[in-house]
Formats: C-alpha cells, sequence, structure tokens
C-alpha cells in the first residue's frame, strides 16, 4: 500500500508544486466525485410529489368488483346466520362448541405427552424422523410449486 501512497504523492507533486495547490487540487477532486455520486444517483424533480398526487387524484377510484360484493356479501350473511343460531339455540350451540374446544384441549395434551415421551426415550430416531419428514415436505413443496416447462407466462 505504502508504494500506492509514493505514487500518489509523485503525481501530486507533478500536478501542483505547492502545497497549497495541493490542498486545492484535492478539494476539487473531491467536489468532482460529489458531483460524480450525485450523477450516478440524481435527485428526483422538487415539483414530484406535486405532480404525482395530482395524477392520484386524477385517476377515478377504482371500483368494486363482483367477485368482492359476492364475498362480501357470503361473509355478512354467514355471520348473520351464525347469530341468529346462537341466540335462538338457548346456550345449545354453546355447549357443543365447548365441549369440542375440551376434546381438542385433551387431545393436544396428550399428543404432547406422547412427543415428550418419545423424546426422553429415543431422541436421535425422533430428530431423524423429524429431519426427514421436514426435508421431504420442502421437496415437495418445490416440486408443486415449480410451473410446467411449456408454460407460457405473460
Amino acid at each position: 500500500m505504502s508504494g500506492h501512497d509514493d505514487e500518489l504523492e509523485r503525481m501530486l507533486a507533478e500536478l501542483a508544486p505547492t502545497p497549497e495547490a495541493r490542498a486545492e487540487l484535492e478539494e476539487a477532486h473531491r467536489q468532482l466525485e460529489k458531483d460524480l455520486l450525485r450523477l450516478a444517483d440524481p435527485l428526483p424533480p422538487a415539483d414530484f410529489v406535486g405532480r404525482v398526487m395530482a395524477r392520484v387524484e386524477a385517476e377515478p377510484a377504482p371500483s368494486m368488483s363482483r367477485g368482492d360484493l359476492v364475498s362480501g356479501l357470503v361473509v355478512a350473511l354467514a355471520s348473520a346466520v351464525a347469530a341468529a343460531f346462537a341466540v335462538w339455540s338457548d346456550g345449545a350451540a354453546a355447549s357443543v362448541l365447548g365441549s369440542g374446544l375440551a376434546l381438542v384441549r385433551d387431545g393436544g395434551a396428550a399428543l404432547g405427552s406422547g412427543l415428550s415421551a418419545l423424546w426422553h426415550g429415543a431422541p436421535v430416531p425422533m430428530s431423524a424422523g423429524l429431519s426427514l419428514s421436514f426435508m421431504l415436505s420442502l421437496v415437495l413443496m418445490r416440486r408443486v410449486g415449480q410451473a410446467p416447462a411449456e408454460a407460457k407466462v405473460s
């Protein structure tokens, strides 16, 4: 690196013999680099945001599509039916829902207990099985996600 600095000092001495001239040359070089960087990534015009906002205001508002209206109507009707069923069922629906949630909770606790026992009894085979199933699912997701070779993207 020292040879590079010596060469730079020799070139500066040739171009500007006095220290003041060298400082002036270095400042001019610094300004030139700053201007070049500005050219590489120019600033947007001062009225850029105003022009964009004017174009946004001039565009018509997007209308709702038929699919949006249908899906909104389906959601509204389903929630109204569910609310009416909950009101008129005298708590029977809540009882069934509570029993179902309790069953799911108990099943989750049993599954966790079984996995814990398996982990404490055979951690290496379980780790190998989990790794294998994870890798297999990644391979299958990649295969499903690939587009056919003859597919045309537009």
